[in-house]
């Protein structure tokens, strides 16, 4: 009798096929998926315009008072906001999911971009497309920041909007590197995959979905012992970089088991690949399966 199997994409800092048992602290890669990156170090000029920015009052500070208005300001602090969040984030220790010390750490990474962002809030900026970037950016981070309230009392409903926000960031993030040419610092490069990654996965979740469970559900598939292979075609526009793609293991009373993840190094439009899990539950005690964004 075939398992029900959805495929789980998600795009997780991750660099190669991994099992996770039910006993692991999954809650801490949830910073580790959000987290994003550019694949060079950011420009002394970055560093140098975004101390001004951070260490004036918004309403005397050269970004308000700069007749070229904030663009290049931003910019800039973009990218030290990005570098001060997965700072901390490398810093977060292990915490208990749920807890007082996991939403101590989380508002600690959303403040670290607040911190250095919000004076662009009312800003004024020549570019247009720019300023509507910046807004949606910390109206983001406003919603995260806001989720966390009803961690310790709602986790699921925390954790499923929490994620939901972590993609509206990725797709600002995503168009600022395609449209402005971000760049930071070359040891983030695995985050910057994920979130550049989830930037498209997240604006085109149902195409990705059905791409992905395709051949699945045709029952074009084998399963091992330990293992599960289903092929896929990138049917997308979008060419795939260090792309993770998860498999959540669950017992026939949909009890999470484990998971196990497959990094796909480059999936370019129309090319057909094997996606191969494996895992330390055997098979044959797993009711369901999932693939799927998050």
């Amino acid at each position: 009798m075939k398992k029900a199997i959805i495929i789980l994409l998600t795009l997780l800092l991750i660099t190669g096929c991994s099992s996770n048992p039910s006993d692991t602290v999954k809650t801490t890669d949830a910073e580790t998926k959000e987290t994003v990156i550019t694949t060079e170090a950011a420009t002394s000029k970055a560093e140098t315009t975004t101390a001004e920015t951070t260490t004036t009052e918004p309403e005397t500070t050269t970004v308000e008072e700069t007749e070229a208005g904030v663009d290049d300001l931003f910019i800039a602090d973009f990218v030290k906001a990005l570098h001060a969040r997965w700072e901390c984030s490398d810093a977060i220790g292990n915490f208990e999911p749920g807890s007082k010390s996991h939403q101590d750490a989380y508002l600690a990474l959303v403040h670290a971009e607040k911190d250095i962002l919000n004076p662009y809030g009312d800003a004024h900026f020549n570019d247009a497309e720019l300023a509507d970037i910046c807004q949606r950016y910390l109206t983001g981070l406003q919603n995260q920041e806001d989720c966390l309230s009803i961690m310790l009392t709602d986790y699921n409903s925390y954790y499923s909007a929490w994620l939901n926000y972590q993609g509206d960031r990725a797709v600002v993030f995503r168009e600022m590197v395609d449209k402005y040419g971000i760049t930071v610092d070359s040891k983030y490069s695995g985050a910057y995959y994920g979130m550049y990654n989830k930037g498209f996965t997240h604006a085109h979740h149902e195409e990705v979905y059905a791409m992905l469970n395709a051949e699945f559900y045709n029952g074009n598939y084998t399963s091992g012992e330990h293992s599960f292979t289903s092929p896929a075609t990138n049917t997308t526009s979008n060419t795939f970089e260090n792309f993770a793609v998860y498999l959540y293991l669950y017992d026939r009373n949909g009890n999470y088991l484990e998971y196990s993840t497959c990094v796909i190094e480059k999936w370019e439009p129309g090319q057909t690949i094997d996606l191969s899990f494996e895992f330390s539950t055997s098979f044959s005690s797993v009711g369901t399966l999932e693939i799927s964004e998050d």
